[in-house]
């Protein structure tokens, strides 16, 4: 077994989605926003939000599990860094996706998706309370957009197929990870 570093890990993972973005299709790139947990995957996120060729539904999606309205309870960026720090790379990425969909940054639209009534019946405008927020939400980021319905692929954990999910186990089956001094003192320090 090949002994790595953890940011060799990230690295090899990386990799795999980096092959997997380059060939995904719209409804695929859905599919992984819906079925991802965004905590620990920002090779999704940074992905959709630099590719202009991303769906609308894909966006509006991700905007609104997103959670905009905490966003919306700040004013200005310096609200978030003098009030709630942890916050502002959450901040920032909400209010450069509102930014950007507004001024069309992302063209096509052959998904539908409605945040009122989600593919799982959810309807995310239901969090947004105009009394708690210091700031509006668009009203652009309210429109359902028409296109193809989709539905919930179970084929999809944590933003990949079972095919490509299983080049990341390999990884793992592969390597054994080596933590150095330094990660461990770097992890205590974020305890």
């Amino acid at each position: 077994m090949k002994k790595i570093t953890m940011n060799q890990l990230e690295l090899l993972i990386q990799f795999v989605w980096s092959e997997y973005l380059h060939q995904a299709s719209s409804e695929d790139l859905y599919q992984s926003v819906i079925s991802c947990n965004w905590d620990s995957n920002n090779h999704l996120l940074d992905w959709i939000m630099q590719d202009q060729t991303v769906d609308q539904a894909v966006i509006l999606a991700v905007y609104w599990m997103s959670d905009p309205t905490f966003a919306k309870r700040y004013m200005h960026r310096e609200d978030v860094l003098a009030k709630d720090s942890w916050y502002v790379n959450n901040f920032d990425f909400i209010e450069n996706l509102e930014e950007k969909y507004i001024r069309n940054f992302w063209h096509n639209n052959e998904i539908a998706f409605n945040p009122a009534h989600d593919q799982d019946g959810v309807d995310w405008t239901m969090t947004y309370d105009k009394s708690k927020v210091l700031r509006p939400i668009s009203e652009k980021m309210f429109i359902a957009l028409t296109g193809k319905k989709m539905y919930r692929d179970e084929n999809f954990q944590e933003g990949l197929t079972k095919s490509w999910n299983s080049k990341i186990w390999m990884i793992f089956d592969e390597h054994e990870i080596v933590f150095t001094e330094h990660a461990h003192q770097h992890n205590r320090s974020k305890s």
